[in-house]
């Protein structure tokens, strides 16, 4: 019904002239006879276009209201900037019977040129009728905002809190906009949160929060007729982290205000100017919403899938396309769109038999819009000369706007190595090959040059002496070609040792530097755990959290090179315990800490981990993590021996 919804609710112009495109809204196909519409015209074009009043058939109908407003974006594409306007006409309408009704005749001009749209198809139900909430706009305002069918409007108040929801029904993780509004008819001032909501069930972020640095917006709304000021409080985005009905539970603040005076216009004016200045304070918190939260599909679900529900793009890049051997090369995995980026996993590549991945690591941020962005570096060391192939990398994600699982790949990309500089480490070797082959000729034709033949008798005439003979009889040409020999093996044999010792001290250096550089790593995670518990700011107590878990992972990866931070936890564990012969006890510490670690950059939200908790066991787990990448290595190290 959702969906149906949607097409009724947005009807385009059939015309679009120019750079100018009209559209008509409204902003709910079905509704009750005490209830009202919000049939609304945008106006989009590149220049300030003059507009008419619109024209519409609407019999069953009667216009209370109406509001117009307008106003501009400048956009950098393609190098240049370019100026957008935006006018907004909303028309306020309320039903005059029972039953099925039609907008029709709808029609704008726009800078002489006259727009027409399809009819609109409206569902009128008696009073008190449980009809679908009307869909939001959050600029600009409407008539209906989404839950405001089943919220009672606080008449007679001086203001009010109202919770609205982008959507009643959603799958398992995906993503759902939580908005808290402030209507008011009055003058406000010293608005503080009295109570945040929990919102227990969810992982929530942050995506705006107007009310912390008390700086609110107002713009000016239409609510079942009546005119009001709203003002955003705060918004956040939710991903359900189970199955069923979930509970959207009730924001609060307390607030000083400048009552209307309940005077007589006739009064004594300076009674109505007392009555109007003397401040009062009141208190208001929104009503519960409930969303409907149904399971993914398990049909059709890919082996890349890694738990994104959304929209999403995949791009990559390199720094660099051509390299020498053992220089690094970062390559950068970009995943953006609408959606829990956060909750994506790294994608999973089999990197060629040449490329070591030395290092990989993520990190997601979610804008205002809800439009998030995760990162994911690679760092990969090309070992041998040649062309070096990137395999392409798989990101697979539920989208549920179209129901079913989507993958994305990115293109394969390729990178030129060259020869290693001198004196580093894996030098290829040069191919001796075509040198012995062109040698081995030119010495066979040298030898065949200088061989005499046997055949050839030379007369000597005997009285005339031969060379004197060197020591032990041998001639002096002999004892000077096997001193050469030896010579040339002596200096072979000191310029392996001086490679052998050269390549020893490299690595002694590469620990020393990977030893000072994991040192100054704890350092600042033991800094940022004492942060922690002198009131940092949450966001950065978390992002503490995803260090801690990334640095272990590093510590792993630099003593294995498995790929930690690709691998499930019993992948990982296979990898370490069966494989690499990590004792059990180690095991248990570790997985104990990445549970934790993840439970409070997951689901801290849903009450799972307390926020005091969180910033008290900080500094024990970041101990922990240490102490369990040393007693790693002391391992390693005894089973060396």
């Amino acid at each position: 019904m959702f969906h149906a919804a949607l097409i009724a609710a947005l009807v385009p112009f059939a015309e679009v002239h120019a750079a100018t495109q009209v559209t008509v809204q409204a902003d709910r196909h079905e509704l009750s006879l005490d209830e009202s519409l919000a049939l609304k015209f945008v106006i989009k074009s590149n220049a300030n276009e003059r507009i008419t009043e619109p024209n519409f058939n609407a019999p069953g109908f009667e216009v209370i209201n109406e509001y117009s407003g307008s106003y501009t974006q400048s956009l950098y594409e393609n190098g240049q900037f370019t100026v957008s306007f935006t006018q907004e006409l909303t028309k306020v309408l309320k039903p005059m019977k029972v039953g099925p009704q039609k907008i029709t005749g709808i029609e704008i001009n726009v800078g002489g040129k006259t727009f027409s749209a399809q009819p609109i198809d409206i569902m009128v139900r008696a009073s008190g009728a449980g009809t679908p909430p009307p869909r939001g706009y959050y600029r600009g305002g409407g008539a209906g905002m989404r839950g405001a069918g089943k919220q009672q409007v606080a008449r007679g108040k001086a203001f009010f809190l109202r919770a609205e929801i982008s959507k009643q029904r959603a799958f398992k993780g995906e993503q759902i906009v939580v908005s808290y509004y402030l209507y008011t008819r009055v003058r406000m001032f010293n608005i503080m949160a009295d109570k945040f909501p929990t919102l227990t069930g969810f992982l929530r972020e942050d995506l705006e929060m107007p009310v912390m640095g008390n700086r609110l917006e107002s713009e000016h709304v239409m609510l079942d007729g009546g005119q009001y000021s709203r003002s955003l409080l705060a918004r956040y985005a939710v991903y359900p982290l189970k199955n069923g009905k979930l509970k959207i539970d009730p924001f609060s603040i307390k607030a000083s205000y400048y009552a209307k005076s309940d005077v007589d216009d006739e009064a004594d004016p300076f009674t109505q100017f007392f009555a109007q200045m003397a401040p009062r304070t009141g208190q208001s918190r929104s009503e519960s919403l409930y969303v409907e939260v149904v399971p993914l599909p398990e049909q059709g679900k890919p082996s890349s899938f890694t738990g994104g529900v959304g929209d999403f793009s995949l791009t990559t890049a390199v720094d660099k396309y051509e390299v020498r051997a053992n220089e690094a090369v970062n390559l950068t995995v970009k995943v953006e769109g609408k959606g829990n980026v956060a909750a994506i996993g790294e994608p999973k590549a089999k990197w060629p038999d040449t490329v070591e991945l030395y290092e990989s690591k993520g990190n997601a941020k979610t804008g205002k819009g809800g439009v998030g962005t995760k990162i994911f570096e690679f760092l990969l060391i090309p070992r041998v000369p040649g062309k070096v192939t990137l395999p392409q990398l798989e990101l697979s994600f539920f989208d549920p706007i179209k129901g079913a699982y989507v993958t994305r790949k990115t293109d394969q990309i390729e990178i030129k190595v060259s020869d290693a500089a001198p004196g580093t480490a894996y030098v290829p070797v040069k191919r001796a090959g075509d040198n012995v082959a062109a040698t081995g000729a030119g010495s066979s034709a040298q030898s065949e040059a200088v061989k005499p033949a046997e055949d050839v008798m030379y007369l000597k005439d005997p009285a005339e002496p031969g060379p004197a003979p060197g020591p032990m009889g041998l001639p002096w040409w002999r004892w000077m070609y096997w001193l050469s020999a030896t010579g040339v093996l002596l200096f072979a044999f000191v310029a392996a040792v001086d490679k052998i010792f050269g390549r020893l001290r490299l690595l002694r250096s590469t620990r020393k530097s990977r030893l000072l550089a994991e040192s100054k790593s704890w350092q600042k995670l033991k800094a940022a755990a004492k942060a922690a518990r002198s009131g940092a700011p949450w966001n950065d107590v978390t992002h503490t959290y995803e260090l801690l878990t990334g640095a272990v992972y590093d510590a792993i990866d630099r003593k294995h090179s498995i790929g930690a931070r690709s691998l499930s936890r019993s992948e990982l564990r296979r990898a370490l315990v069966d494989e690499h012969g990590m004792s059990a006890e180690n095991w248990m510490r570790l997985d104990r800490l990445l549970d934790f670690t993840e439970t409070v950059r997951f689901a801290s939200s849903a009450g799972v981990v307390s926020e005091i908790a969180a910033r008290e066991q900080l500094s024990k787990w970041v101990d922990e993590g240490l102490a369990i990448t040393k007693s790693r290595y002391a391992e390693k190290e005894v089973k060396s021996r």
